[in-house]
């Protein structure tokens, strides 16, 4: 057999610190810095977090996105449903007033009927419009609609009286189930 390498030791550390002591040290520090840059990342979130939060609750509500360019390549995109909606009816931008303003006249003269007259109703709908409906319906204000999420692909049961109060409301599937917020 050959000779064995000999390992060279790359620290200046005497040998009799080179082990437990040296591992806490660096592990010690480790932590520190990672602690310190956990406290940085948190701040700058919260601090982020608090100017969403600001910009959401005073614009979210009242301020549309900017419209869509009505010589966009998007357009294509609307469905054929939309064909029969008249030239520049078509919203291409709308804040959640504009779509509770749509949704809850809607939810009156239409499903209001249906649900009073003791059918079951299936609503599938873009989030702000489900938003808006919920916000209606669980009474839900301006401040709160920007905490409410809902899960994409889990149904929200709602269960109605024969006074149209709600009796029960809970999401099918409750793992992936988000907190409701319902105010009376």
């Amino acid at each position: 057999m050959g000779k064995k390498a000999k390992t060279r030791r790359k620290s200046n550390i005497p040998r009799k610190l080179n082990n437990k002591h040296v591992r806490e040290a660096v592990k010690t520090r480790e932590e520190r810095m990672y602690a310190r840059m956990l406290k940085e990342k948190e701040k700058e979130k919260e601090e982020g977090k608090k100017k969403i939060q600001i910009v959401d609750v005073v614009d979210a509500r009242n301020s549309a996105p900017p419209p869509m360019n009505t010589e966009s390549e998007y357009q294509t995109l609307f469905s054929p449903l939309n064909s029969s909606i008249p030239v520049g009816m078509t919203p291409f931008t709308e804040s959640l007033k504009d779509t509770y303003d749509r949704v809850v006249p809607f939810y009156e003269n239409e499903i209001k009927k249906n649900l009073s007259a003791n059918k079951n109703i299936l609503l599938s709908a873009h989030c702000n419009s489900l938003r808006a409906l919920c916000k209606y319906l669980l009474n839900i204000s301006d401040i709160e609609i920007n905490e409410l999420e809902i899960p994409t692909g889990n149904p929200l049961i709602i269960d109605f009286n024969d006074q149209m109060e709600i009796n029960k409301y809970y999401y099918l599937d409750k793992a992936r189930a988000k907190n409701i917020i319902f105010n009376r």
